[in-house]
């Protein structure tokens, strides 16, 4: 039977400190429980009199006591609330440069700085990598605070306990769901369910989405998954609200009030109980049912089989049912486990508390290399400072054989030396060592020199090469931040063309400018131009853009028959907001436009024949690219909200098409740091006809601003 080497999992909560030791059987495709514990702590750690430092250390005294840990791999779960858990969309994007997006994302969505906090990353999903190209990709991105890893870890430092992975709790159980409930859904559960006489719910199909609810003393982990999938929220609802609510009710103590929390159906009038604790009931599904609604509406293609709850916290009497009148969906505790085996299974101790144990079980499972998400929030300090520790050892072992070796050479040559010697080649070969010496240090000056050269030489033009994925790196971000500020369309059914509020692009074009301020100066001399300046926000008219940086132009046509003020009112204002300028864009403007009753999609093109300010590029254009986004408007008017940007790089430009603003940069020099601002762009937009040939319509153009980019990363 081949197994891999033992996993602890260890999830310490706060009514207890839960663990399994877990082997894996490849011949069974099985893990295999080897040893378990449930230390139920004397006190809830967040009860007002409980001391939660000694509860923690007592509760790992008694673990040690009955447990071996020193030669096995520990993982260590962290409460969900105390991390932070994104998953973004990638665009297409190269293999090799996924790191690089997902560190970009990672700036975007952790609001701390990275050097503050221990985070990683994860592909999830169903993404593919076709020609080098990663396509239609979610990554995970996890974090935690380093402060708070090392709260967690100090109680098992202290008692000689090394974790060696350290996972955030919904991650764990997403492992759990994702090995457990859809990888071995078939499989039957080995034990029955405990006390019931009733065989344990069946696993989820392939392709079924569950919600799977973690019940803690203060907050519930919510986490739904198809077992690909992973989208997670923390609810700020816990068992001691229930326990709050019947100390105020009843007049309790925390302690008596908890009891009787525990033992509502042995109580003298249960009804009481009942009724004490309905408010937090009613709260508590109010804010499931907001939650699985926010996710139903983003993901309409997901449909939701069934919730199924773990922990102790799910014990509650009369919550399961209450759950499931309420949210109208299936709720089942999970009553046993489909890919373990192992004779401890049918311990009293772990029958009973078995729904306690699905955190513990999808750490070890992931220290088992079993589970889709292998993330480690371990900070890298402490593992680097490990890894050197452990190659101490070999280190000096590998030092003393060197020494002993030269010590054999040198009596060698000594005893070989002695035997030739010969004081009258003394002269003659103090000599030949001279020249020897001065031919050597010539030949070091020289490859001294050649190395200077050569090191000059790739500094140029790696800096170079980084200057130019940097631009590629600053379209991605402008982009998208720009996406963000485009109104989405109400719904058309039923309205007429003229009413419809959408804009439909047609093309995006930048540039990169030595020096934007000669551009601003000469864009804005001509007649469009002095009409456009006084579509700037009267903070920009003051002062206009310096320095390098990017010019972008968006081309467009829209239907409403407001025309031009609704796309002041909407594109423009968006632009112009203070949301915007706070991320850094600033000068957005509109510089062309024109109304067209006669205008229609097949002529477009024939906004390009206008006079646009990309043309009046005439000074300083570093780079520039185009990219035509015809199908971005129709995707719009198609399939609702914004249009879709594509993310092809095409010589040093984007392509893309999409609900998107025209986008100018800026790049100052700033002290270590080079910032961007986006300058003003233009782009025509034919309006359409409206009913009986009326005018409905009107051209468009100068979605720009200023952006302001900076980068951590330097030559």
């Amino acid at each position: 039977m081949a197994k891999t080497k033992a996993v602890w999992g260890i999830d310490i909560g706060q009514c207890a400190l839960k663990a399994v030791k877990l082997s894996f059987d490849a011949k069974e495709d099985k893990a295999v429980l080897e040893a378990f514990d449930f230390v139920e702590h004397p006190k809830i750690l967040s009860q007002p009199d409980a001391e939660p430092d000694e509860l923690i250390r007592s509760a790992l005294q008694q673990f040690l006591s009955r447990n071996d840990v020193d030669e096995h791999v520990v993982f260590l779960s962290v409460p969900g609330q105390a991390g932070l858990a994104r998953v973004v969309k990638l665009p297409p994007v190269e293999s090799k440069k996924v790191a690089d997006i997902v560190k970009f994302e990672a700036n975007q969505q952790i609001p701390f700085k990275l050097d503050d906090v221990s985070w990683d990353y994860q592909l999830l999903g169903s993404g593919e990598v076709t020609e080098g190209y990663v396509v239609d990709a979610e990554v995970g991105i996890f974090a935690i605070k380093k402060e708070n890893v090392g709260r967690h870890l100090m109680p098992l430092d202290r008692n000689g306990i090394e974790v060696d992975t350290v996972q955030l709790a919904p991650v764990a159980l997403y492992n759990f769901a994702a090995f457990d409930q859809f990888l071995h859904a078939q499989q039957k559960i080995e034990s029955p369910a405990p006390g019931t006489g009733e065989e344990a719910p069946a696993a989820e199909e392939e392709g079924d989405t569950v919600v799977i609810l973690d019940i803690g003393a203060d907050n519930t982990d919510l986490v739904v998954t198809n077992g690909d999938s992973i989208w997670m929220r923390n609810l700020p609802i816990g068992g001691n609200h229930f326990t709050r609510a019947l100390t105020k009710e009843l007049k309790l103590t925390f302690a008596k009030a908890e009891h009787m929390k525990r033992n509502a159906t042995k109580a003298p009038d249960p009804k009481k109980l009942y009724q004490a604790m309905r408010p937090v009931f009613q709260d508590f599904a109010n804010e499931l049912q907001r939650s699985i609604g926010f996710f139903s509406s983003t993901n309409r293609q997901r449909q939701i089989r069934k919730i199924i709850g773990v922990g102790n916290g799910f014990k509650l009497p009369g919550l399961q049912k209450f759950l499931q009148q309420h949210l109208q969906y299936p709720v089942e505790k999970v009553q046993g486990f489909h890919g373990l085996r192992g004779d401890s299974l049918a311990e009293p101790v772990f029958m009973e508390n078995v729904s306690s144990f699905c955190v513990a079980y999808g750490l070890a499972l992931q220290g088992l290399k079993q589970t889709p998400v292998q993330t480690n929030l371990l900070p890298q300090e402490i593992r680097t400072k490990r890894m050197i520790r452990d190659k101490k050892p070999w280190t000096l072992t590998a030092a003393a054989a060197v020494l002993l070796g030269f010590g054999a050479m040198f009596l060698g040559s000594f005893n070989a030396l002695s035997a030739v010697k010969n004081p009258q080649l003394a002269g003659p070969k103090g000599q030949a060592d001279s020249a020897v010496t001065e031919f050597k240090k010539l030949q070091s000056d020289f490859e001294g020199a050649k190395g200077e050269y050569k090191k000059t030489f790739e500094d140029d033009v790696t800096s170079v090469g980084f200057k130019a994925a940097e631009k590629r790196l600053q379209w991605v971000e402008a982009l998208k931040t720009l996406n963000d500020a485009v109104p989405v369309r109400g719904d058309i059914e039923g309205i007429d063309l003229p009413k419809i509020k959408e804009v439909n692009l047609e093309s995006v074009q930048g540039a990169y400018l030595a020096n934007t301020g000669d551009w601003y100066g000469s864009a804005f001399q001509s007649e469009e131009g002095t009409k456009a300046k006084t579509t700037l926000s009267e903070e920009d008219q003051k002062t206009g853009p310096s320095g390098e940086g990017w010019v972008f132009q968006l081309l467009g046509y829209t239907f409403n028959e407001d025309s031009k003020k609704f796309v002041t009112e909407s594109i423009l204002a968006q632009l112009q907001s203070k949301r915007m300028r706070d991320k850094g864009f600033t000068h957005a403007c509109i510089y062309w436009y024109e109304r067209n009753p006669k205008w229609s999609p097949k002529i477009g093109s024939a906004a390009d024949k206008r006079t646009r300010i990309m043309e009046l590029l005439k000074t300083g254009v570093a780079s520039a690219g185009h990219g035509k986004g015809g199908g971005g408007g129709r995707g719009i008017l198609e399939g609702g909200g914004r249009g879709g940007l594509g993310a092809g790089m095409e010589g040093g430009g984007l392509s893309g098409g999409g609900a998107l603003g025209g986008l100018g940069g800026h790049a100052g020099a700033g002290a270590g740091s080079t910032g961007m601002q986006s300058g003003l762009g233009s782009g025509p937009a034919s309006g359409g006809a409206g009913q009986a040939g009326a005018g409905a319509g009107g051209a468009f153009g100068g979605m720009g601003s200023l952006y302001s980019y900076t980068s951590n990363a330097r030559r």
